[in-house]
This record gives C-alpha cells, sequence and structure tokens, in this order.
C-alpha cells in the first residue's frame, strides 16, 4: 500500500492505492491545484495554485491546508524544494521568472526572483516571451526548463540564494523544453519538447545534448516525463493522441505504445514498474494502468486532474 495525492480542480485529492483501488479517499479544499512537491520529513506537501503556492500538512496521513501567498510572478505551474528542504522555489510560466520563498511555521517568505536571459524560439504563438515551466536540483545546482527560450538555464545554489547562470544547455529553436527527469545511475537528464513532440537526452557532466528521439506527432504536444523506479522505462504524456510512450532508458529504442483511457494526458507517474496514474485533465478523469497487461485497472472522475504525487515510503 502506497499513498496517493492528486492536484485537481476542486483542491487535494489523496487516498491509498492497495490492490487495484484507491481506498481512505478524501479530498482537501484548496485553491484549484497544478503541480505538487513533498517534504516527507517534514510531513508537508507544497502546491502551485496559478498565481499562488500553497503548503498542505499530513496528519494522520491526510492533507490539511496550512497557508498561501502569491507566487511571486504570473502563473505558477511547477515548483520544487531545496535540497536541505527549508526553500521552495515557483516556476511562473507567463512571467518567465523562478521565485524563491523561504518556508516558515507560518508561511512563505518572497526571498529572490531569477529569469534566464536567452533568446525565443521561432514559434511565434507559444515562444513570444520567456516561459520557466520546471524546475529541479541536480548536483546541487537549479535546474530551470524555459520552453519560451529554448534553453534550461543551471544556476548555482550556497542554501540561501542563487548566484549567477552558471551554463545553459540551447536547444533547437522551436522545440519548447517542458519537463524532465534525472536518471542518476546513468548520470543524464531525459527532457520532454512540448512543441517538437520530442525526447531529448543531456550528458550530465558534459551539460550538453547527445541525443534525442521522436515520441510524438502531428497534432501531439508532450506533457511529462518519468522513469520507472526499477530505472528501465523510460514514459512520455502525449497529448493530442492521448497515449503514453515507453522507452528503453538504455539504449532509448521504442518499447511501447499505450492508450492513457482519456483525454489530454497533464500529468503521470509510476506506483511501481508495472502501475501507472495518469491525470487526464481534458476528460476529468484518473486513470490507473497496469502496464505488465497494457489494461485500465481503476478509473474515477475527477474535476481537471492536473499533477500526481506518489508517496512510496507510507
Amino acid at each position: 500500500m502506497i499513498r496517493c495525492f492528486i492536484a485537481a480542480e476542486e483542491g487535494l485529492l489523496y487516498g491509498a492505492w492497495e490492490r487495484d483501488r484507491l481506498t481512505g479517499s478524501g479530498m482537501e479544499p484548496a485553491p484549484a491545484l497544478n503541480y505538487l512537491a513533498a517534504d516527507r520529513e517534514g510531513k508537508r506537501i507544497y502546491a502551485t495554485a496559478r498565481y499562488e503556492i500553497c503548503a498542505f500538512e499530513l496528519r494522520e496521513d491526510r492533507p490539511r491546508f496550512l497557508y498561501k501567498t502569491p507566487c511571486g510572478g504570473n502563473v505558477a505551474c511547477h515548483l520544487c524544494l531545496s535540497p536541505e528542504r527549508k526553500h521552495l522555489f515557483c516556476a511562473n510560466y507567463i512571467s518567465g521568472n523562478v521565485a524563491v520563498f523561504r518556508i516558515g511555521d507560518a508561511g512563505f517568505e518572497f526571498t529572490q526572483s531569477v529569469t534566464g536571459q536567452g533568446r525565443c524560439g521561432k514559434n511565434r504563438v507559444r515562444q513570444e516571451g520567456p516561459h520557466a515551466h520546471y524546475c529541479a536540483f541536480i548536483g546541487g545546482n537549479l535546474w530551470t526548463v524555459d520552453l519560451g527560450q529554448d534553453a534550461i538555464f543551471i544556476f548555482p545554489w550556497d542554501g540561501e540564494k542563487l548566484g549567477k547562470e552558471l551554463h545553459r544547455i540551447v536547444f533547437p529553436s522551436g522545440a519548447g523544453p517542458r519537463h524532465l527527469v534525472h536518471d542518476p545511475a546513468r548520470n543524464r537528464v531525459y527532457c520532454a519538447s512540448e512543441l517538437s513532440c520530442e525526447l531529448f537526452v543531456i550528458d550530465v557532466p558534459g551539460l550538453r545534448i547527445v541525443e534525442k528521439r521522436p515520441a510524438g506527432g502531428p497534432g501531439d504536444a508532450l506533457s511529462a516525463v518519468r522513469l520507472s523506479p526499477d530505472g528501465r522505462t523510460l514514459g512520455i504524456g502525449v497529448r493530442g493522441s492521448d497515449r503514453l510512450v515507453f522507452f528503453d532508458a538504455e539504449t532509448l529504442e521504442l518499447k511501447s505504445k499505450l492508450s492513457c483511457g482519456g483525454k489530454c494526458v497533464r500529468d503521470f507517474d509510476y506506483a511501481c514498474d508495472e502501475t501507472v496514474c495518469v491525470c487526464c485533465q481534458g476528460s476529468s478523469s484518473v486513470v490507473f494502468l497496469d502496464l505488465s497487461e497494457a489494461r485500465i485497472t481503476a478509473q474515477f472522475a475527477v474535476q481537471k486532474p492536473m499533477c500526481v504525487l506518489w508517496d512510496r515510503e507510507a
């Protein structure tokens, strides 16, 4: 049994996943949520809520809303914790900045804002300016993915503030990088480009793109990229054709394509190597898939689910 948390329009859905069913589920009301991050040691969950960031406390395995504050930009879409779990970083899509907050018992304290300084891509509709879409710590540095500027910007972190840009990884114009996952075993990063529908592979020591693979077709747009718990399989959400595409993480060979059972794959993640939970924003449904048997094991209605977070340590 593991705990499951889902960010949705009504708030934070929670439950326990056991034998193809979600038990003990409930909804903690909150502003419409987009993305989640967990501090398991501190027993807290943090969330973006479009123009705000929120904090929840886990009490007896149930989340309780604590507080919220403005996101430090325009349209918060992703967030992450510092390695020491004392600061929260929020990627603001429209304003293109990453805002930094110190975490306190009674609220967040805004401390800093950074924006990557690069060139916008060739897509005049989607890349008219900087669009910070994702942020994560890799090797002690903050990696920010900018869909508008076709780049990943890397900033150093000293425990209190971000320094000047260390490096940038530039993508082909119009690629629109959106989401990434770090593969520590191979020390590389897999990045899904929303606009060009490609999977890019980045060598972490060399900080350069070394390979790419097509992952979608005409009319598609990539969303989340996830690595299976055993590190063998790489999954990518594909909106448009509404499916999940799986690659061998070592060879990058295409393994399979599987319908997600709903519309507009906003996010998905592995509960275990054989089970994934898919947030289908367009159909307002959450779908659980058994990958070994390529079948839907459970499906239920949730108003605009946006992100799933598994607590495998429960």
